[in-house]
């Protein structure tokens, strides 16, 4: 199909709300978009859509206000799409993304809100269309279709097709038959494989990435591999889903992305890393707590400080990261996902030493790894006994038996814990640590 770039626009009138009814198709055919041409009205003023030469460099402006002198590459010209026109999750919202789309008409510049509602254009509903219900997608219009009918947004995804025209094949160098389907590309190869609705999602997703990491497998084509990559991963592998959608003020970063670059990286999901601490009177960290809003493979430098009476044992994490040193008081971890890290202390000798050491009532107290021994001394008259946590919360009660020489506590993580004894008319408090 013949697919013209035009522009996303920035609407700074408030807008009626007004849903319609319609599907989402797919395409990339690297063409000139027609949105680049000056005679396209372009609803943000002073804006006109991007092209890129073969190598995906940004072509020049000539002319002075437009690309109008730069042929089509579908035409046998310089002009191509830019690859950074790929769609993109939000980084704080993964139920959020953003793209481009061609139009059934110039609407240069204009911005949709997409939401999907698990519906299937062409039939019964596979699993794949209710993975994406409920997910929204903001659309910017670059190009106008020619074969694009009322109510349909054709989403500029690499490996979505090449529709009516074809520039792409030439510009990797590979076959129109390494690029799927004409109309449909690579989902389309993969509903034929998998019998249409009788595949998984799951089998969806993978046929659809093996293409995806298989055709753009060349490092320069990163940025085409994770705009084809998005269709199996937000996209949910969904063949020409129902959705509804309405006009709405166009993003700042698609009309950053419609008139400059050709390079722009997409924006990386935000992670949070969370510290915590073992026992949490143990020590502290520095950071503590929660942090939010970090990029994938950032280092973070993380400090823990042992209180009185503990040493810092080690580091653990759960989640997506690495430490680089897990018996180091002062380290580093790389977050590559949502991580918790926690910092693990340990009674420190002198503590043991006095734990073990006689207590008042005739009662000594023997320290152990996850728990501890009262020894008690003949005829020692205590009746029950509770034990407290460093938090003040009762975990343990129970009764002691006239002739027992001893209590033992166990399965306790490590810490302090207060040990009350009592019987008649004597009463014992003791500071016990398991470690």
């Amino acid at each position: 199909m013949k697919k013209m770039f035009f522009t996303v626009a920035l609407l700074a009138a408030a807008f009626a709300v007004n849903v319609n009814a319609g599907w989402a198709s797919r395409y990339w055919d690297g063409c000139k978009p027609s949105c680049s041409w000056k005679e396209k009205t372009q609803h943000i003023r002073g804006t006109i859509c991007k092209e890129c030469d073969r190598d995906n460099n940004p072509l020049p402006i000539k002319g002075g206000e437009n690309w109008d002198n730069n042929a089509s590459s579908c035409d046998g010209g310089p002009a191509y799409t830019c690859w950074d026109m790929i769609p993109f999750a939000d980084p704080g919202n993964p139920n959020q993304a953003y793209g481009f789309a061609a139009a059934p008409t110039d609407q240069c510049g204009k911005c949709f809100k997409l939401t999907f509602n698990g519906g299937f254009e062409h039939g019964n509903p596979y699993a794949t269309h209710a993975a994406i219900r409920g997910k929204v997608l903001t659309v910017m219009a670059s190009n106008m279709g020619g074969d694009v009918g009322a109510g349909q947004f054709d989403i500029l995804i690499p490996g979505g097709g090449v529709g009516a025209f074809n520039a792409f094949s030439s510009q990797l160098g590979v076959s129109k038959e390494a690029l799927g389907k004409q109309y449909g590309g690579f989902l389309s190869d993969c509903e034929e494989q998998l019998r249409w609705g009788e595949g998984t999602l799951e089998q969806y997703q993978t046929c659809l990435r093996n293409k995806c990491n298989d055709v753009f497998k060349d490092p320069k084509h990163a940025l085409l591999k994770q705009g084809c990559n998005f269709y199996a991963d937000w996209f949910m592998a969904a063949n020409n889903p129902k959705m509804d959608y309405v006009e709405v003020e166009c993003p700042q970063i698609l009309i950053d992305r419609y008139t400059t670059g050709g390079n722009t990286p997409t924006p990386g999901p935000a992670y949070t890393l969370t510290i915590n601490r073992n026992p949490a009177d143990g020590g502290t960290t520095n950071p503590a707590g929660l942090q939010s809003g970090i990029s994938e493979g950032t280092l973070v430098g993380i400090t823990a400080t042992a209180a009185a009476g503990y040493a810092f044992d080690n580091w653990t994490i759960s989640g997506t990261g690495t430490i680089a040193k897990a018996n180091d008081a002062s380290t580093t971890v790389t977050v590559n996902g949502n991580v918790t890290v926690t910092a693990n202390f340990k009674p420190s000798s002198s503590v043991r030493n006095a734990a073990s050491a006689k207590a008042r009532g005739g009662v000594t107290l023997k320290s152990a790894r996850g728990g501890f021994t009262a020894l008690l001394p003949a005829a020692h008259g205590y009746a029950s006994y509770k034990l407290i946590n460093a938090q003040g919360r009762e975990i343990r009660s129970g009764k002691i038996g006239a002739d027992a020489s001893g209590l033992s506590v166990n399965g306790l993580t490590r810490g302090v814990f207060f040990l009350t004894l009592e019987g008649k008319g004597k009463t014992a408090a003791l500071k016990a640590v398991a470690y």
